[in-house]
C-alpha cells in the first residue's frame, strides 16, 4: 500500500497559537523573492508523483515532488504531464533564487486554457467549477450526463428531425434548384400515380417547383432512407414545426479536434465551444536536481470549468510502451497484434491490469496505440522494408554485415544472399550442378529441358527454413524465362553464388 502523503496546512500551525486569531488566515509561505507578484502559497503537500488533477487554492496549493533518483529532463517533463490544457505565459527565463529550496531554479508559468463544450451543455455542467478532483467528483459528471433527458425517444421522429434538418440546409447552401431564387424552400409532397402497393410515394419539392416532367427546381424521392415518421415529417415540412432545444453533456479537452460533438441533438449538432478559464500554474525546478533532490508546482485560483477528460497517459507508461514496440522488433507490427502480445500482456500485470484501458482511460482510443506504433516504425525503420531499408541498417548494425552475405538490384528486382555457412556449401554444389546442365543443352540443337535439381532439404538446418525459402523462390524465378534470356538471368545468380564461394575459401 502506498504511503498517505503528508499534508501541511500553514492555517493549523497559526491558529494553535493562543496568540492568533483563528479567523484570520495564517502566513503564507514564500516561494520567490521578488519586488512585486512574488510566488506565495497556503498550503504544501508531500508527495512522490505529481496527480493528473493538481489541487487548486485561490491562495496557492503546492506540490513538492521528490526525485527518487529521477535525472533531470525527466523532473522537468513531469510539470508537463497535468491533463489540464494550458498555455505558457512565461518560460523558463533565467534562473531565479527560491527562498523554500534555498537554490536557484527555473520558473514556468502557465494559464489553464479550460476545455471545448458542446453549445446545448447542461446548465449543472456548465456552472460546476472546481478545485479538486477525485472519484466523487466524476461520479457527479457521469450521473448528471447519463441524467439529461431525451426530449424525443421515438427513433421515427429522430430521423424525420435529422431528414428534416438535412434538407434545409441543402435548401440554404443554393444547392437544391439549378435556378435557385430567394423564395425557394423544401416542401413535403406526394406524386400523383398510385404505386403498386396502392399509395402515393412521398417526396420533397421546392415551393417554386411545379408537376412538369423537366423542372428546374428540387424533386427528391424520400424512399430509401432509415426509418422514418412520414406523419410527423410532413407536419415538420408544412406546419414550420421548430426543434426543441436538447441539451447535451459532452465536453473534451483542447487536445480534441472535433468541431462538432458527436450527439445527434434534435436541433442538430452542437458545435464545441471554448471554455476559457483563469487558474495559474507554476512549476519552480532546481537548476541542479542532485543538490536539491525536489520540484515544486503550485496552482492558484477555482478552474470555472468541469475537469477535462483524461488525454495523454503519463510519460513513464508512454516510454514503456514504446520499449514494448522496441523489443517486439516487428516493422510491420499492427495494433491487433501489439495488444495481443505477451510482451504487453507482462506490462499490464506490473500495474495489477490486463490491458492498457484499464492502466489509463485515454488508451481506451485504439487510434492512439496506432499513432504511437506508426511514430516508432518511422523513427526504427526510417527507410521502410525494402532494399533501402536494408541499406540502412548496415549502416547502423555491424553485425548484419556478418550475416548478408551478397546483394544484387536492378530495375527488375532485388535478390539478397544470406545462407549460414553449411547450408550456403551444399546450395552451392546444386548450383555448379544447374550452371553445367544448361551449358550443355544450350550446345545441343533440342528443345530446352527444363533442370530438375536435387535441392537441399531447408528442416536438415535448424533456423534457416524462412531464409532458406526466400531465395529458393527467386532461384526458382529466374529459371521460368524463355531459353534466349536463360543464359543471361542464371548468370547474374551464378555470380552471387560464385562470390560467396570464392569468399569463402579466402
Amino acid at each position: 500500500m502506498d504511503p498517505q502523503p503528508e499534508i501541511f496546512n500553514l492555517e493549523d500551525f497559526t491558529s494553535s497559537s493562543p496568540e492568533t486569531d483563528p479567523n484570520v488566515e495564517g502566513i503564507p509561505v514564500q516561494l520567490t523573492n521578488s519586488k512585486s507578484h512574488s510566488l506565495q502559497t497556503s498550503k504544501i503537500e508531500y508527495i512522490d508523483d505529481l496527480p493528473e488533477y493538481p489541487t487548486s487554492h485561490i491562495h496557492g496549493y503546492s506540490y513538492v515532488v521528490a526525485s527518487r533518483g529521477r535525472s533531470q529532463n525527466e523532473m522537468e517533463q513531469l510539470v508537463h504531464e497535468i491533463q489540464y490544457s494550458r498555455r505558457q505565459q512565461h518560460g523558463p527565463r533565467r534562473p531565479v533564487k527560491c527562498p523554500f529550496f534555498n537554490c536557484l531554479v527555473k520558473r514556468w508559468t502557465w494559464k489553464c486554457s479550460g476545455i471545448y463544450a458542446c453549445e446545448f451543455l447542461n446548465p449543472f455542467l456548465q456552472s460546476y467549477h472546481h478545485t479538486f478532483v477525485d472519484e466523487d467528483c466524476w461520479d457527479v459528471i457521469r450521473n448528471t450526463q447519463r441524467n439529461i433527458q431525451i426530449l424525443e425517444a421515438n427513433i421515427g421522429k429522430r430521423n424525420a428531425y435529422s431528414y428534416y434538418r438535412s434538407k434545409n440546409e441543402f435548401f440554404n447552401k443554393g444547392y437544391a434548384c439549378i435556378d435557385q431564387l430567394p423564395t425557394c424552400k423544401p416542401v413535403f409532397k406526394r406524386h400523383t400515380q398510385m404505386n403498386v402497393h396502392g399509395e402515393f410515394p412521398p417526396y420533397i419539392g421546392c415551393s417554386n417547383g411545379s408537376n412538369e416532367f423537366l423542372t428546374k427546381h428540387h424533386r427528391g424521392s424520400i424512399q430509401g432512407h432509415t426509418s422514418i415518421d412520414l406523419q410527423f415529417l410532413e407536419d415538420l415540412f408544412n406546419h414550420d414545426i421548430m426543434p426543441p432545444t436538447e441539451e447535451c453533456g459532452v465536453f473534451e479537452s483542447l487536445a480534441s479536434r472535433r468541431k462538432y460533438c458527436d450527439r445527434d441533438h434534435l436541433q442538430g449538432p452542437g458545435r464545441l465551444q471554448h471554455t476559457s478559464c483563469g487558474v495559474i500554474f507554476t512549476a519552480l525546478v532546481p537548476v541542479d536536481i542532485n543538490e536539491c533532490p525536489y520540484i515544486l508546482f503550485t496552482s492558484h485560483g477555482i478552474h470555472q470549468h468541469p475537469p477535462p477528460p483524461p488525454s495523454k497517459a503519463p510519460e513513464r507508461i508512454l516510454q514503456g510502451v514504446k520499449r514494448i514496440i522496441q523489443q517486439i522488433q516487428d516493422p510491420s507490427l499492427t495494433t491487433a497484434q501489439f495488444l495481443r502480445s505477451p510482451q504487453l500482456e507482462a506490462f499490464c500485470q506490473q500495474y495489477g491490469a490486463s490491458t492498457l484501458a484499464e492502466i489509463h482511460s485515454s488508451f481506451c482510443n485504439k487510434d492512439r496505440i496506432a499513432t504511437i506504433i506508426q511514430k516508432q516504425r518511422l523513427l526504427s525503420y526510417p527507410n521502410g522494408q525494402d532494399i533501402n531499408g536494408l541499406l540502412f541498417l548496415q549502416n547502423r548494425d555491424s553485425l548484419i554485415n556478418e550475416y548478408i552475405q551478397e546483394k544484387y538490384h536492378d530495375s527488375q528486382g532485388t535478390m539478397i544472399m544470406d545462407p549460414f555457412q553449411e547450408l550456403r556449401n551444399e546450395f552451392s554444389s546444386t548450383i555448379r550442378a544447374l550452371q553445367n546442365e544448361i551449358e550443355s543443352v544450350k550446345n545441343e540443337p533440342k528443345p530446352l529441358q527444363r533442370p530438375k535439381p536435387c535441392l537441399p532439404d531447408p528442416e536438415k538446418f535448424n533456423g534457416q527454413s524462412l531464409k532458406f525459402d526466400t531465395w529458393l523462390a527467386s532461384m526458382k524465378a529466374k529459371l521460368r524465362i524463355d531459353a534466349p534470356a536463360i543464359g543471361d538471368a542464371v548468370a547474374q545468380f551464378y555470380y552471387v553464388y560464385l562470390n560467396l564461394e570464392s569468399k569463402s575459401k579466402l
